[in-house]
């Protein structure tokens, strides 16, 4: 099995999204280019059915307000040899997305843990963590090159989200 069939066996399929764009309801709506990579993103901050009756983590204590937080996608990735996870938050105005990208880069490692104990493997990931922050996008504007600051974080402000330029 790959890196990202041995992720799918072990996330609940429910939460994967299969869709060419990004949203925040009501709010943003980015279009996705996934071409030139293989990934399997998965969607986190989602509305729950009666299935999930004590949440995404119900094992936590959900009357703490930092306890159960969580990114909107999480975006695995392979590439030329190389694993990612690109945890990504939407965000509109100007509220800060560090405690959700934060609780993304805890869960990566937690699905990784997972995925290395289930398979006997010994996979590490290159995390980034990604922005989308609500912003008035041109239409017809050049794609900039993707960088990265000290802390391995993007401020996104394109309308097509091209995953291959994220894995670097």
């Amino acid at each position: 099995m790959s890196f990202l069939e041995e992720l799918s066996f072990v996330l609940q399929p429910d939460f994967v999204w299969n869709n060419s764009y990004f949203e925040e309801p009501n709010v943003m709506h980015i279009s996705v280019n996934n071409s030139g990579c293989q990934v399997l993103t998965f969607q986190l901050d989602k509305q729950l059915d009666g299935r999930y009756r004590g949440g995404l983590y119900p094992f936590f204590n959900n009357q703490n307000g930092n306890v159960c937080k969580a990114c909107d996608y999480i975006l695995f990735a392979e590439h030329k040899g190389s694993y990612y996870a690109i945890v990504i938050e939407m965000k509109k105005g100007k509220s800060s997305t560090s405690e959700q990208l934060k609780a993304g880069l805890s869960f990566v490692d937690f699905v990784i843990s997972t995925v290395n104990r289930v398979f006997r493997k010994n996979y590490s990931v290159l995390k980034r963590k990604v922005t989308i922050k609500e912003v008035n996008r041109k239409r017809k504007t050049k794609i900039k090159d993707i960088e990265y600051n000290q802390d391995s974080h993007h401020t996104f402000e394109q309308n097509i989200f091209c995953a291959k330029a994220f894995l670097k």
